[in-house]
């Protein structure tokens, strides 16, 4: 045999790939195993009762993954509402802000704002300053 022929032949052989075992898949193997059982030595009630609790801890936990994605959704979308609102409220507003690189202070009104990515970005008067870089907000006109 040449070596070359074991090489084709090992890389031809994949490792074999596993997978969950689903609900549907978890109860067409308990119904296989039950067709398939010896009738003159059924399956022990304790193993069947067992058997039953995985498929039903098994389904619990498919749920709870499910509704934990829906309540991920909701709040993603509630921070972004919140942030929106956030915005909204400071347009007019007198704002102080600082760049967190040259330490320059800005002062300004904001005029309107706009989302970038994932942050908010506002217009004081005319330069675009980052959210996260304002330290105080005002009343138009006033201290607040």
């Amino acid at each position: 045999m040449n070596v070359g022929d074991v090489t084709q032949a090992s890389s031809a052989q994949q490792a074999p790939t596993f997978q969950m075992l689903g609900k549907d898949g978890f109860f067409k193997l308990l119904v296989t195993q039950l067709k398939l059982q010896d009738p003159l030595s059924p399956m022990d009630n304790n193993a069947m009762t067992t058997q039953m609790a995985q498929l039903s801890g098994l389904e619990q936990l498919a749920d709870l993954k499910e509704n934990t994605g829906k309540l991920v959704s909701l709040l993603e979308s509630s921070m972004t509402q919140q942030s929106l609102l956030f915005a909204a409220n400071m347009l007019g507003k007198g704002v102080e802000a600082v760049d967190p690189v040259s330490n320059e202070e800005i002062k300004g009104t904001v005029q309107g704002y706009q989302i970038k990515g994932d942050q908010i970005v506002f217009d004081i008067d005319g330069a675009e300053i980052p959210a996260s870089w304002i330290i105080k907000a005002t009343c138009a006109g006033g201290e607040g």
